[in-house]
């Protein structure tokens, strides 16, 4: 049995932009740029981009961390907007938080602590005075009152998101966070096609390297390519039953008195290239070119089989797709906010397609729960027994989620890069968060779940965090290395 229905297409970068041009932020380019007199870098961004995983663990790493020491304390007794007055005291806590600020560890915690406070049209800036300029932008805004406000909350709910939001793997990872009730940051009701891979050049670019597909066209193209590697915009991601053949077409219609356009579809959630498996990136593979764009009046039309490469929703296999919009004409401009889409489903009932498919319905995977303070100095008898290579350590901890056949060997190859149960990784050994009576979190997170909530530092201990962060993948291996066999999950 076939089912049809309609959408009207709203193009992710489309929403960013209306966004951005709505807003009364500073209008800043992410690329270095020229002031008078000074070189200006902008790190982090808003939107739902900030949803990611991209903090170099070297930045939590006792040397780098205990080097931030005066910094971190320093902010959480006041306002971020008051960093550069704290770094120009003349005092030696100032000349503490102006080394430190020299590092890239150190500038790579402060993009994802103002990253995880303030929202996007806020920004923390720092003068060196040494004719550069540094501005860290905000993005999910989870304490947006600490910007002007010393006496504030939700400085627990910023060191959670930013441990959260920590990795040893030199990726960027979209992720979903989730709180406890209350919680500020809502979930998205859709997620766009990635536009950039997991891998980065350097591990402490804001992204990863981006995909060519999305980049401008330089000139010379065919008209009508569907092969054509520039010069896309990214729609959503679907959710689809594995097996169904969905169909996407644009109405007669719309090709006849709008721009002709073609269409694309990637297998999973990022954007693609045309052609077989990308040996680089293998996550990201194009399903075959199987329909022309608009033409004689047509819509433009493709079809493909839906892979099995989500999880079981109600027992049944799922599977994830993305997809990509172009005009046909290279030169042409084209607002895909205006561009309705059809889906046709054969083989399978109407409601097993959702398009867009919400951040719940992507992101099914419970990793665990992180929390802690960030502000916390180790005393020096907790440094000599420190051995140096833990990525959380102090006031800094994990729980694993009851998925994993070994949770800690996860958690050891997320935050350390090492693929085994090895407890290095680790100050104090994290727990299961919720599996039964004792464990680290009192309240569980059913799958797919809200959230942890009141998780305790050690077992047994009576000290509890209201404030942790949940993190949910779309795919057990999202933050594991591809040799690593710690992302493996208990029986569906």
């Amino acid at each position: 049995m076939r089912h049809l229905y309609s959408v009207f297409a709203l193009a992710a970068s489309s929403v960013i932009g209306l966004m951005a041009c709505a807003s009364e932020a500073p209008q800043i380019d992410d690329d270095e740029t020229q002031t008078p007199g000074r070189k200006m870098r902008v790190l982090g961004g808003g939107g739902d981009d900030e949803k990611s995983n991209g903090l170099p663990a070297e930045a939590l790493k006792p040397a780098a961390f205990d080097l931030s020491a005066a910094l971190r304390q320093g902010l959480w007794k006041a306002p971020l907007a008051k960093l550069q007055a704290l770094a120009d005291e003349p005092t030696s806590s100032g000349d503490a938080i102006r080394k430190s600020l020299q590092t890239k560890e150190t500038r790579a915690l402060m993009n994802y602590i103002v990253s995880c406070a303030l929202p996007p049209e806020e920004v923390v800036k720092y003068d060196p005075h040494d004719g550069t300029h540094v501005v860290w932008r905000g993005g999910l805004g989870l304490c947006p009152e600490w910007q002007t406000n010393d006496n504030v909350s939700c400085r627990d709910t910023v060191s959670s998101c930013v441990v959260a939001r920590t990795n040893a793997l030199a990726a960027h990872i979209p992720i979903s966070i989730r709180g406890p009730a209350g919680f500020s940051l809502e979930l998205s009701k859709q997620v766009g096609t990635q536009r950039n891979y997991r891998e980065k050049v350097d591990a402490y670019d804001d992204n990863g390297i981006p995909l060519e597909s999305f980049e401008a066209c330089s000139g010379g193209e065919a008209y009508g390519d569907v092969t054509r590697k520039c010069g896309w915009q990214s729609l959503y991601v679907g959710r689809c039953q594995a097996g169904s053949t969905i169909t996407v077409t644009t109405p007669d219609s719309y090709c006849a008195n709008g721009p002709a356009v073609m269409v694309r579809a990637c297998k999973g959630i990022y954007g693609c290239q045309s052609g077989g498996p990308n040996p680089s990136h293998p996550y990201s593979e194009a399903f075959p070119d199987g329909g022309p764009g608009c033409a004689n009046g047509k819509g433009a039309k493709l079809a493909f089989k839906c892979e099995p490469n989500g999880p079981k929703v109600g027992g049944v296999p799922t599977g994830y797709f993305s997809l990509m919009l172009a005009p046909q004409d290279p030169k042409e401009a084209v607002d895909a906010a205006s561009v309705p889409l059809n889906f046709d489903v054969s083989g399978a009932p109407p409601s097993s397609l959702a398009y867009p498919a919400s951040e719940e319905q992507v992101f099914t995977y419970p990793e665990g729960g992180f929390y802690g303070d960030l502000s916390y100095d180790a005393t020096d008898n907790e440094k000599k027994r420190r051995r140096g290579r833990e990525t959380l350590h102090g006031k800094m901890y994990a729980c694993f989620s009851g998925i994993w056949q070994n949770g800690i060997a996860q958690l050891s190859e997320r935050l350390c890069a090492i693929p085994s149960s090895t407890t290095t990784c680790f100050q104090y050994t994290p727990g299961a968060c919720y599996a039964s009576q004792g464990n680290r979190c009192a309240v569980g997170a059913p799958i797919p779940g809200p959230a942890y909530d009141d998780c305790k530092e050690t077992q047994p201990t009576t000290n509890t965090w209201k404030e942790p962060i949940t993190v949910f993948l779309n795919g057990p291996c999202d933050l594991a290395s591809k040799r690593s066999d710690a992302c493996a999950v208990k029986r569906q």
